[in-house]
C-alpha cells in the first residue's frame, strides 16, 4: 500500500491519494493507496481540497480524514509525506517505518522540499498544489516488490 500524510488529512494527502488512485485505475495497478493525517480532526475534506479535485474530474466529497495509525504504517509498503516535518514525525512515532518514508518531492526527484499547505487558501491555491502533486505523482516510480 502506497500512504501519503499531511496534518489534518483534509486536503493534500487525500489529494495525493486520489491522484494515484486515479492513475492506477488508468494503468489497471492494482496497488491499495491510503493517506491519513499527523493531527487530524472530525472535520472532512476541506472545500477547496473538493474543488480542486472536481476541476481534475476526481472526486474527493466523500473522503473521512484518518488518524495515523499502528496498522496503516505497518499495512503500507512505502509512506510519502509531504513535508520533512511529518516524514520526522512519522519516524519519530513509528521507528521502525524509516526505511520507507520519504516526503514525496524526496522521493521522486531527490530534493528536500515541502509541498505547500493550501489550508485556508483560495480555491486557485488548492488547484496549484494539486497539479504540483500530479506532475510528481506522475513521475513516481515503485520498485518491483511495492507492486
Amino acid at each position: 500500500m502506497v500512504l501519503f500524510v499531511c496534518t489534518g488529512n483534509t486536503c493534500r494527502s487525500p489529494m495525493a491519494a486520489t491522484i494515484l488512485k486515479d492513475k492506477f485505475k488508468k494503468e489497471g495497478i492494482l496497488v491499495p493507496v491510503s493517506s491519513c493525517g499527523v493531527f487530524v480532526n472530525d472535520t472532512g475534506p476541506t472545500s477547496g481540497a473538493i474543488e480542486a479535485m472536481k476541476s481534475f474530474g476526481l472526486n474527493l466529497a466523500n473522503h473521512t480524514p484518518t488518524q495515523i495509525n499502528e496498522k496503516e504504517v505497518q499495512d503500507a509498503t512505502i509512506i510519502l509525506t509531504m513535508t520533512a516535518t511529518h516524514k520526522n514525525l512519522v519516524i519519530n512515532n513509528f521507528p521502525y517505518v524509516v526505511e520507507k518514508t520519504y516526503t514525496v518531492c524526496e522521493y521522486v526527484t531527490g530534493e528536500q522540499k515541502d509541498i505547500s499547505d493550501p489550508y485556508g487558501g483560495s480555491t486557485q491555491h488548492y488547484i496549484e498544489t494539486a497539479k504540483e502533486l500530479e506532475k510528481l505523482i506522475y513521475q513516481l516510480q515503485f520498485p518491483k516488490e511495492s507492486q
